[in-house]
């Protein structure tokens, strides 16, 4: 918290995901884990999760529900990348760019508005 910067809040992060039975990818679901380390200040260490796993809290995880199914055999690898980036009217919120492909299948991008 002492050292993020306006800069900090807008990134782009690569996933790859491995379907373990033949099925459709309809959604992807995006939570977060972050660590706040105040101990050089004389503070304390917390970590913060909102994975499924993880104790409830007031924070939860987002669905981001695809245009189209995806059709994927057992097996078959997912990867792209996430780019969020605050909304220009409400800088609480996010707009994301799901950019993602299912082995040498065709790439596809869909944009969310987390507003």
């Amino acid at each position: 918290m002492l050292t993020v910067t306006d800069a900090d809040l807008d990134f782009t992060a690569p996933f790859a995901l491995t379907a373990h039975t033949a099925g459709e990818l309809r959604s992807l679901v995006l939570h977060f884990d972050t660590d706040f380390d105040l101990t050089a200040q004389g503070g304390t260490s917390s970590r913060f999760r909102t994975s499924p796993g993880s104790p409830p809290t007031h924070w939860k995880q987002t669905v981001l529900y695809l245009r189209r199914p995806l059709p994927l055999a057992a097996g078959a690898r997912v990867e792209g990348t996430l780019s969020l980036s605050r909304n220009g009217n409400y800088e609480r919120g996010y707009d994301i760019a799901a950019t993602l492909r299912a082995g040498d299948g065709p790439v596809d991008t869909q944009i969310f508005s987390m507003s």
